[in-house]
């Protein structure tokens, strides 16, 4: 009995380490998300908000007017960007990866953090009620296969954060200057400029 104890022991000790190494990253996205203050607080907001039916007023607190406007003026410079949006707290997790703004939302502002000689012109900003949360920000990148062979690093970060949350991306492309979205892991490709704000507003509902 004791040398089947120390067997199963043994055994059961290698099965621990190796769901380990199996869901290393979702076992990190969970202690972040613990380890972050504001997650417990946020989590029952959150939950208040669609208990009361509170989504729909916090959907019209992000101003799309803004965001669209700005991404057509970076479309006729041909000024990659990446911008993420949502209405909860499920894009707190990538703020640790870029620099912390917390700054109103404005389309100088958006223009100004992906202007191509700026510090901060690469990687994702995070949007969320009107306030620019991060700048710089790192996404997961989406592991799909059939994707187009022209797409680039920023489409395809733009369909990972689409894929692990709720929150929308758009993206313009530096090298054509055209304009797309990702929702849920759907990417929306060649967005005309009198149809941007319009279309947002449909992905924000």
């Amino acid at each position: 009995m004791e040398l089947l104890s120390e067997i199963l022991g043994q055994f059961i000790g290698v099965g621990v380490i190796l769901l380990i190494i199996v869901f290393q990253q979702e076992l990190r996205k969970f202690l972040l998300m613990i380890g972050n203050t504001d997650f417990i607080n946020n989590r029952i907001f959150k939950q208040n908000l669609f208990h009361f039916g509170a989504r729909e007023q916090n959907e019209l607190n992000i101003n799309t007017d803004v965001i669209a406007e700005a991404c057509i003026r970076m479309a006729k410079t041909k000024t990659g960007a990446l911008i993420v949006i949502s209405h909860t707290p499920d894009i707190d997790f990538y703020i640790g990866s870029g620099e912390i703004l917390n700054a109103r939302l404005s389309r100088s502002l958006l223009e100004n953090i992906f202007f191509k000689n700026a510090p901060l012109h690469d990687g994702a900003v995070l949007i969320r009620n009107n306030t620019i949360l991060a700048a710089s920000c790192v996404l997961p990148v989406s592991d799909k296969k059939d994707l187009p062979n022209d797409l680039g690093t920023r489409h395809r970060a733009a369909l990972g954060v689409s894929e692990e949350t709720s929150a929308i991306a758009i993206i313009v492309s530096e090298e054509t200057g055209k304009i797309s979205t990702t929702k849920s892991g759907v990417l929306k490709q060649n967005i005309t400029p009198a149809n941007l704000n319009a279309h947002l507003q449909m992905l924000l509902k």
